[in-house]
């Protein structure tokens, strides 16, 4: 797809599905604000193989946890001369957190990267004046329930619902939608047993590959009549427990 003139500022970009969408969104010709904050070696990699396609891009550092984040990521984006059409919400943590053992530490951590970071800066972004499009990305398990990651299977939930706020508050000049990915980059890929469970659980019976969570991506981006959305990829595996659920 031709994204030539455009720029995307892409959060969480060093690495994992946010480096993907970033070197997606180069490969189509877009320009790409890279975000990162604790992982420059990745982002610096990442930054690497931008450039040597051809891409242009800008790096941006910032911890999306503290209260004013979201302002001063975007002065710097605007002092970088650069005013983005396209944001990716992709940065997130993943900590381990169950029933038992979650403190309110934890699930403030959570809410504040997972879910009031992409709020806010879609917020902050909405002001500037090339904002056309919004893509949060979410989590095809916050259907289900992650037992095992209690903090983030709940911010994500309500970064569900927040994208459904933004699309209204931001319409009819701005489009939110979410992707809600399923296992696409698995956190071990040599484990023959875990990666057979993981194809059981979806109805397709086996993983995504980044190529298909990209292909989602640049649909949502591209295709102006879409707004209020979550599109799923993975493998039909939200459907477990929810065939009727909204």
């Amino acid at each position: 797809m031709n994204l030539r003139g455009k720029t995307a500022l892409v959060t969480g970009a060093a690495h994992r599905l946010g480096a993907v969408a970033a070197e997606a969104l180069a490969a189509g010709g877009c320009s790409i604000v890279l975000h990162y904050h604790s992982s420059e070696h990745e982002a610096m990699q990442t930054a690497r193989r931008i450039e040597a396609a051809g891409g242009e891009l800008y790096l941006v550092r910032q911890d999306l946890e503290q209260p004013e984040a979201a302002e001063e990521l975007t002065e710097k984006i605007l002092d970088l001369g650069v005013s983005p059409d396209i944001l990716i919400n992709s940065a997130g943590s993943y900590p381990r957190t169950d029933f038992t053992g979650m403190r309110w530490s934890d699930l403030e951590s959570a809410l504040k990267l997972n879910s009031f970071a992409p709020f806010s800066l879609s917020r902050a972004f909405s002001r500037l004046p090339r904002a056309a499009c919004i893509v949060n990305v979410l989590d095809a398990r916050m259907v289900d329930y992650d037992r095992h990651h209690l903090a983030y299977h709940l911010s994500k939930r309500l970064l569900n619902d927040l994208t459904r706020v933004l699309s209204c508050e931001l319409a009819p000049d701005i489009r939110v939608n979410g992707v809600a990915p399923g296992i696409i980059l698995p956190d071990r890929p040599d484990d023959p047993v875990l990666i057979e469970k993981y194809r059981q659980a979806t109805l397709l019976k086996r993983i995504g590959t980044p190529e298909e969570y990209v292909q989602t991506l640049l649909f949502l981006i591209t295709n102006e009549f879409i707004t209020g959305q979550v599109i799923f990829v993975d493998g039909g595996r939200h459907l477990h427990g929810r065939f009727y659920g909204s």
